[in-house]
Protein backbone atom coordinates (compact mmCIF):
# COMPACT_ATOMS: atom_id res chain seq x y z
CA UNK A 1 0.00 0.00 0.00
CA UNK A 2 1.28 3.07 -0.90
CA UNK A 3 0.65 6.86 0.01
CA UNK A 4 0.86 9.82 1.75
CA UNK A 5 -0.81 10.84 5.17
CA UNK A 6 -0.45 14.38 7.00
CA UNK A 7 0.76 13.37 10.37
CA UNK A 8 1.00 17.24 11.06
CA UNK A 9 1.00 20.44 9.39
CA UNK A 10 4.89 20.44 8.35
CA UNK A 11 5.05 16.44 7.91
CA UNK A 12 4.36 13.91 5.61
CA UNK A 13 4.18 10.50 5.94
CA UNK A 14 4.77 8.07 3.27
CA UNK A 15 2.53 4.07 3.65
CA UNK A 16 5.39 1.66 2.53
CA UNK A 17 4.20 -1.38 3.87
CA UNK A 18 0.61 -2.31 6.25
CA UNK A 19 -1.12 -5.57 7.68
CA UNK A 20 -4.45 -5.89 9.20
CA UNK A 21 -4.23 -8.15 12.56
CA UNK A 22 -6.42 -11.35 11.63
CA UNK A 23 -9.25 -9.97 13.42
CA UNK A 24 -9.20 -6.63 11.30
CA UNK A 25 -9.12 -5.04 14.17
CA UNK A 26 -5.50 -3.46 14.26
CA UNK A 27 -3.34 -2.30 11.45
CA UNK A 28 0.33 -1.88 11.32
CA UNK A 29 2.02 0.74 9.30
CA UNK A 30 5.36 1.63 8.10
CA UNK A 31 6.21 4.67 7.07
CA UNK A 32 8.82 7.14 6.16
CA UNK A 33 8.18 10.44 7.70
CA UNK A 34 9.68 13.91 6.67
CA UNK A 35 9.18 16.88 8.90
CA UNK A 36 11.08 19.42 6.21
CA UNK A 37 14.47 20.49 5.65
CA UNK A 38 15.55 20.92 9.67
CA UNK A 39 14.29 17.33 10.06
CA UNK A 40 16.05 14.09 8.15
CA UNK A 41 13.83 10.91 7.26
CA UNK A 42 12.95 8.16 9.61
CA UNK A 43 11.21 5.21 9.35
CA UNK A 44 8.31 4.64 12.00
CA UNK A 45 6.14 1.77 12.44
CA UNK A 46 2.97 2.12 14.22
CA UNK A 47 -0.28 -0.16 14.97
CA UNK A 48 -3.72 1.40 15.11
CA UNK A 49 -7.59 0.49 15.58
CA UNK A 50 -9.21 -0.28 12.39
CA UNK A 51 -10.49 3.47 10.89
CA UNK A 52 -7.10 5.52 11.66
CA UNK A 53 -5.59 7.28 9.01
CA UNK A 54 -4.49 10.92 10.30
CA UNK A 55 -2.22 12.23 12.72
CA UNK A 56 -0.25 8.81 12.71
CA UNK A 57 3.20 8.74 14.55
CA UNK A 58 5.65 5.75 15.17
CA UNK A 59 4.16 3.89 18.83
CA UNK A 60 6.30 0.49 17.95
CA UNK A 61 9.31 2.16 16.58
CA UNK A 62 11.39 4.59 14.91
CA UNK A 63 14.47 4.48 13.00
CA UNK A 64 16.71 7.61 11.36
CA UNK A 65 16.98 7.28 7.93
CA UNK A 66 14.84 5.20 5.06
CA UNK A 67 14.25 1.13 6.39
CA UNK A 68 13.05 -1.48 3.69
CA UNK A 69 10.89 -2.38 7.40
CA UNK A 70 8.28 -4.62 6.49
CA UNK A 71 5.00 -6.14 8.99
CA UNK A 72 3.27 -9.35 9.28
CA UNK A 73 1.05 -10.49 12.80
CA UNK A 74 1.34 -13.57 13.73
CA UNK A 75 -1.43 -13.98 15.74
CA UNK A 76 -3.97 -11.07 16.89
CA UNK A 77 -1.22 -10.13 19.79
CA UNK A 78 2.24 -10.85 17.89
CA UNK A 79 4.00 -8.46 15.36
CA UNK A 80 6.86 -9.55 13.56
CA UNK A 81 8.81 -6.69 12.08
CA UNK A 82 11.42 -7.78 9.79
CA UNK A 83 14.45 -6.33 7.91
CA UNK A 84 14.17 -2.83 10.28
CA UNK A 85 17.66 -2.27 8.77
CA UNK A 86 20.93 -0.80 10.88
CA UNK A 87 19.95 3.32 11.53
CA UNK A 88 20.28 4.71 14.62
CA UNK A 89 17.66 3.52 16.79
CA UNK A 90 15.23 6.08 18.24
CA UNK A 91 12.26 3.80 19.75
CA UNK A 92 12.05 0.10 19.52
CA UNK A 93 9.80 -1.19 21.38
CA UNK A 94 8.74 -4.85 22.58
CA UNK A 95 5.14 -4.74 23.59
CA UNK A 96 2.48 -1.84 22.95
CA UNK A 97 -1.26 -2.23 24.05
CA UNK A 98 -1.18 -6.33 24.58
CA UNK A 99 0.87 -6.76 21.45
CA UNK A 100 4.31 -8.52 21.72
CA UNK A 101 6.53 -7.16 18.83
CA UNK A 102 9.06 -9.69 18.11
CA UNK A 103 11.87 -8.79 15.51
CA UNK A 104 13.93 -10.61 12.69
CA UNK A 105 16.89 -9.93 10.69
Amino acid sequence: MAGALAGCSDCQNQILDSAWSPTGALKAMVFHRECGATVGFNTQIAIVPAGASAGIVGNVVIVDGKSAARVKWLSERTLLVENLGSGRVFKKEGEIEGVAIRYEP
